[in-house]
């Protein structure tokens, strides 16, 4: 007999099995009250949202364009000027990925 998963005490629930419960809630997946097939749909939903944001981030990189084209010359750890428009650089990827994680 199958019970659905507000039939069953949280009090017979792991730590665990509530956490992976509340992340599928969180993701609006109905958990099954099984601990290995709700880890199962966890694992297999992060995985469909890891290649959502990889595929979306290839999609936006690929608009871009070379930033050492533009600057007409290879980026010199030496050179203070260079070093500190490589910094404004990785400010610049950082911000990317901050807006493709958390979807700004």
């Amino acid at each position: 007999m199958v019970v659905g998963i507000s039939k069953i005490s949280y009090a017979t629930i792991d730590a665990e099995h509530y956490a992976i419960i509340q992340q599928l809630k969180a993701l609006g997946i109905t958990p099954t009250g099984n601990k290995d097939a709700d880890r199962a749909k966890l694992n297999i939903e992060k995985n469909k949202l890891i290649q959502q944001i990889k595929t979306k981030a290839k999609n936006k990189n690929d608009n871009k364009p070379n930033f050492k084209e533009i600057l007409g010359e290879t980026i010199s750890n030496n050179n203070p000027t260079n070093q500190l428009e490589l910094e404004m650089l990785g400010a610049k990827s950082v911000g990317e990925l901050n807006r493709i994680y958390f979807n700004i």
